[in-house]
């Protein structure tokens, strides 16, 4: 026997694993040129096309308001994450509070 090799063991080299790295590129690719099309189309018709967005619902408006709920859902969820990590038992009972608040902050930015 020789070194290295236990018992049962054969010296066969072993099949190569196929690799997944082809597929993950052709996948990168693929979001890639997507997102250069959607870029494309935003730039050829405008901001009005792509967000329906006009002037009864200004850009500035919101994006304010979207990154103001952004803001305050993430000081919910990491109070809750904070509240679990350092077992922080005094601000138990006002975290479900926070985690719906977080949930809904959350869920209501993505409505222009």
């Amino acid at each position: 026997m020789s070194w290295g090799m236990s018992a049962g063991m054969s010296s066969a080299p072993l099949a190569r694993p196929r690799s997944a790295m082809p597929a993950t590129l052709w996948t990168c690719a693929a979001l890639a040129v997507a997102g250069l099309v959607v870029a494309a189309y935003r730039l050829a018709v405008g901001l009005g096309a792509s967000t329906n967005l006009s002037d009864a619902y200004p850009w500035g408006l919101w994006i304010g308001i979207d990154f103001t709920l952004i803001a305050f859902s993430g000081g919910a969820f990491t109070l809750a994450a904070l509240v679990h990590v350092f077992n922080l038992k005094r601000y138990r009972p006002i975290l479900r509070t926070a985690l719906l608040t977080g949930w809904l902050g959350y869920t209501q930015g993505n409505v222009p």
